[in-house]
């Protein structure tokens, strides 16, 4: 079972801003916004934070949410 990527944990643990996440998925910031106040991220962006989330070094743990919480 996938559990959703905590998208502000793992940005903040890349020391990146919103507009540095926005540019890697190919949102905007404000896309970002959403994502961070619990917006379900769908397709290829779901993807691309499970991507950046792995080569973070997060892996699935301590950047996802705890189940439940989305």
């Amino acid at each position: 079972m996938n559990q959703p990527v905590d998208v502000r944990a793992l940005r903040e643990s890349l020391g990146w801003t919103q507009d540095q996440l926005a540019a890697e998925l190919g949102l905007d910031r404000s896309s970002v916004s959403r994502l961070e106040r619990g917006q379900k991220a769908k397709g290829p962006t779901a993807k691309m934070l499970e991507i950046i989330a792995e080569r973070a070094g997060e892996g699935r743990e301590g950047a996802v949410a705890p189940e439940g919480e989305r």
